[in-house]
């Protein structure tokens, strides 16, 4: 239990007619305490990574939910969690604030590539967690016609070794996030 105030009382003896008996004095402090003890520690969840095509097809997942190391006891019950979403996949995805809820949907192939999710917990009063506080999970964007997305050209005096190569694409992960709140219950 944490302190939340001490008080210090003088106590002061007295005759019967109220006046004081000298040398009979002496002080007490009055400590009140807060009946809640917060989660200090968590086992964060066991996530898996996660696939989609870029066809306008939701994708959703549910990330596990944290364990409590030794549970908060007269507090509000629950945890706070923090989403890292990559800046050019926020506008495509949905986090829940009542559950530990993904969900992403999109059908622009430019977006193809592997992301990082990130998602942080803290007590429902928003103190931060020593240990166990974070999860990830990489989310792999796919565009469904590789073929459509970019130009062939095919002649007979081409000096390519190996036509059967497929074109390949990198894509650059912008390390700019946003960041959404949600609430939701500890187990």
């Amino acid at each position: 239990m944490a302190s939340i105030s001490a008080y210090p009382i003088a106590i002061t003896a007295t005759s019967p007619d109220g006046s004081a008996i000298s040398g009979e004095s002496g002080s007490v402090d009055l400590t009140i305490n807060d009946a809640c003890t917060a989660i200090s520690a968590v086992t964060a969840p066991v996530t898996t990574a996660q696939a989609a095509d870029l066809d306008g097809t939701s994708l959703a997942y549910t990330v596990p939910s944290w364990t409590a190391v030794a549970e908060a006891t007269d507090c509000e019950p629950g945890l706070t969690y923090t989403w890292d979403v990559p800046a050019t996949l926020v506008s495509d995805s949905t986090t829940s604030t009542s559950s530990l809820d993904f969900a992403f949907t999109s059908s622009t192939v430019a977006l193809a590539g592997t992301y990082t999710i990130t998602v942080t917990a803290t007590t429902s009063t928003g103190a931060a967690i020593a240990t166990g506080n974070t999860a990830s999970f990489t989310l792999t964007l796919t565009d469904p016609n590789p073929s459509s997305s970019s130009s062939s050209s095919s002649s007979s005096e081409s000096s390519d070794d190996d036509d059967t190569t497929p074109a390949t694409t990198t894509t650059t992960t912008t390390t700019t996030t946003a960041t959404t709140a949600a609430t939701s219950a500890v187990t």
